[in-house]
C-alpha cells in the first residue's frame, strides 16, 4: 500500500500589520500623508516636530489680573526701594516686615512720605503716621523684599 504524502503545510503568513480605516498600514498611511503634504522625510527632524506640536497648544485665555491695594503697596514699596529710598529707610522698613504694628511713625523728611505725596496717596492719610492697612503693608513688603534681594551687597 503506496501512502500518499502529506500535505504540504500552507505556507507561513506574515504577521500583519495594524491597517488604517483605509486598509493602509500606518507606514503606507503617513508616508502618502508626507507626499501630499510635500514634506520631506529630513523636515520631521525633532526640531520640526517639537516646533509643530508647541504651535498647536491653545494659548491660556487671558485673565484680568485682579489687583488689591496690598499687591499696589508691594509694587510701590518695590520702587521706592530702588528708586528713591536711603539704605537707612530701607533698613527701618525691612525691619517692620513679618513683624506685628500698627503705625509707622515717620520724621517729615522721610523719602517714603515724599514718594506718597508725589503719588498722591495723602489725602486720607496722616502724613507723619502710617496706619497698617493692607496699601502701607504692601508698601513695607515690597521694600523688604528688595532689601533681601540686595543682602550681602552692603558688607565692607
Amino acid at each position: 500500500m503506496i501512502e500518499a504524502p502529506a500535505p504540504a503545510p500552507p505556507p507561513a503568513t506574515p504577521p500583519s500589520e495594524p491597517r488604517s480605516a483605509e486598509g493602509k498600514t500606518a507606514e503606507a498611511f503617513f508616508g502618502s500623508w508626507r507626499a501630499g503634504m510635500r514634506l520631506p522625510r529630513a523636515a520631521l527632524a525633532a526640531e520640526v516636530v517639537a516646533g509643530r506640536l508647541r504651535g498647536t497648544v491653545q494659548p491660556a485665555p487671558l485673565v484680568a489680573e485682579v489687583t488689591t491695594r496690598e499687591d499696589e503697596g508691594r509694587r510701590f514699596g518695590a520702587v521706592w526701594a530702588r528708586e528713591v529710598a536711603t539704605l537707612e529707610e530701607l533698613e527701618a522698613m525691612g525691619a517692620l516686615a513679618g513683624g506685628e504694628w500698627t503705625t509707622v511713625n515717620l520724621p517729615d523728611e522721610h523719602s517714603l512720605l515724599w514718594a506718597l505725596d508725589r503719588a498722591g496717596e495723602t489725602a486720607d492719610r496722616d502724613l507723619t503716621s502710617l496706619a497698617d492697612d493692607p496699601f502701607i503693608r504692601g508698601i513695607v513688603e515690597g521694600a523688604a523684599s528688595v532689601r533681601r534681594e540686595l543682602e550681602g551687597h552692603f558688607e565692607g
